[in-house]
C-alpha cells in the first residue's frame, strides 16, 4: 500500500523533526499525485537544509527517477544510497530492477548481504548470483532460503535446479525428490529426476509416493 511504503521511506529524523516530516510528507503527495517536478523541487530543497540525509535523498531521486521510467538514473541514485547506508530489502528489490547491469547489482549487493542479513536480502543477492551465472556462490544462499521455508516448493526448484548445473548429481536428485514429497503433481521434477538416475529406481520413488505414472 502507498500509505505503507511513505511509512517505510520515511527517514528516522522524521519522527524527531517536524519540518523533515512535513517536507517528506509533502514529496510523498506530490509523487502520487504523478507532480514529478514538484517532487523534485521539494527533494532538492530537503537537501539544502538537511545535508546530513544525503542517502535519503538519493534514495528518493532512485524513487522518483524510476516512476519517470528514468532507469539509469533510478540505478545510480539507489547505488549511491545503498553505499550510503540504505540497505533494507525494499531498496535493493528497487536496485535489481533499476539496473540492467545484473553483475554490477551482483557487485554492490555482495558488499551489503551477508548470511545475518534478513532474509528478504539474502534472496534478493542469490538471484542475482544465479541470474549472472555466478551458481556456486548462490547456493548456500538457496540453501538458506529452503531451510527458513521446509514446505515451499520455489526455493527447492531452484536449488535442485543449481546443483544439476553445478553437478552435484547426489543432492540434485535429493532436492527433486524432496519437492515431489511435498508437490506429488511436479511434473517437471519427474522428468529431471529421471534423467538424473535409472528409470527403474525413479519408478519405484514414483510408486511409493502413491503416484500413478502410467
Amino acid at each position: 500500500k502507498t500509505g505503507d511504503r511513505e511509512a517505510y521511506y520515511m527517514p528516522l529524523s522524521a519522527t524527531e523533526n517536524p519540518d523533515v516530516y512535513q517536507q517528506v510528507t509533502d514529496m510523498w503527495r506530490l509523487i502520487k499525485e504523478d507532480n514529478f517536478p514538484m517532487a523534485l523541487n521539494v527533494l532538492s530543497k530537503f537537501d539544502r537544509q538537511f545535508p546530513e540525509e544525503k542517502s535519503y535523498y538519493n534514495r528518493m531521486l532512485g524513487e522518483i527517477a524510476g516512476r519517470q521510467n528514468n532507469l539509469p538514473l533510478a540505478a545510480s541514485s539507489y547505488k549511491l544510497a545503498i553505499e550510503q547506508g540504505e540497505t533494507d530489502p525494499s531498496i535493493l528489490t528497487s536496485f535489481y530492477m533499476a539496473n540492467e547491469d545484473k553483475s554490477e547489482v551482483a557487485q554492490v549487493l555482495e558488499g551489503v548481504v551477508t548470511s545475518h542479513s534478513s532474509l528478504k536480502a539474502q534472496k534478493i543477492l542469490a538471484i542475482t548470483y544465479k541470474n549472472v551465472g555466478r551458481l556456486e556462490e548462490s547456493i548456500p544462499f538457496f540453501e538458506r532460503l529452503s531451510e527458513s521455508e521446509p514446505s515451499s516448493t520455489s526455493y527447492l526448484v531452484d536449488l535442485a535446479q543449481l546443483y544439476e548445473n553445478t553437478g552435484q548429481i547426489n543432492k540434485a536428485k535429493g532436492a527433486y525428490k524432496n519437492l515431489l514429497r511435498i508437490k506429488p503433481d511436479a511434473s517437471d521434477a519427474y522428468i529431471s529426476l529421471y534423467t538424473l538416475q535409472e528409470s527403474e529406481e525413479t519408478i519405484q520413488f514414483i510408486s511409493g509416493l502413491g503416484e500413478d505414472i502410467t
